[in-house]
């Protein structure tokens, strides 16, 4: 009986070697390979500026066919957001119809795109004259992105969140100016 329990073992011990080096022959990420290099975390993987990423075709490629373009990984904007994209995509159409629109403007606050419109925005803000409009590099010193975030009472600001009335930004508009914001650098100049 003892001969015939060493030869199952012998017999098991082989095939859970043979299973184990099938495993890690097929790249089984279930068996851990002690030789083998970890595998690179999601932030260490090519990007767009990488020698060594690989850009498939797509079908938009080629004329003649018929199939769809798979989603695209499309990089972040290196670059940050300009004063002219903010008043764009934010302050014209989410603050427009109350700071641009209306005569005169609400708050005294006039956000039309002109010669002065950083010097505005730098300036102390009519509600909460201890703190900027625009304090670069700092949205959580701004009274603009406070007041559209809705935390102005709490930094000694007044009145309703902006827009009055309506839908708080959209995210993306939110992060917008709250990314504008931060990287501005200069306390004297917004770009």
């Amino acid at each position: 009986m003892s001969r015939f329990r060493s030869t199952i073992r012998s017999l098991c011990a082989r095939s859970s070697l043979a299973l184990m080096a099938i495993a890690a022959l097929s790249g089984c990420p279930d068996i851990p390979d002690r030789d083998a290099p970890e595998r690179p975390s999601r932030d260490a993987l090519p990007g767009p500026d990488d020698p060594n990423d690989v850009t498939l075709p797509s079908a938009s490629d080629d004329p003649g066919s018929s199939v769809p373009d798979a989603p695209s990984r499309v990089p972040p904007d290196p670059r940050p957001p300009s004063l002219a994209e903010v008043h764009a995509q934010v302050l014209r159409p989410d603050c427009g119809a109350c700071h641009i629109d209306r005569s005169p403007p609400a708050g005294n606050l006039f956000l039309r795109q002109d010669a002065q419109l950083a010097d505005r925005l730098l300036a102390p803000s009519t509600q909460a004259p201890h703190l900027s409009l625009v304090q670069p590099g700092d949205p959580l010193a701004s009274y603009l992105f406070l007041k559209v975030d809705g935390t102005h009472v709490d930094a000694g600001g007044r009145g309703e969140r902006c827009p009055v009335g309506g839908d708080a930004l959209p995210p993306t508009s939110r992060d917008l100016l709250w990314d504008w914001i931060d990287s501005q650098s200069d306390p004297d100049r917004l770009r």
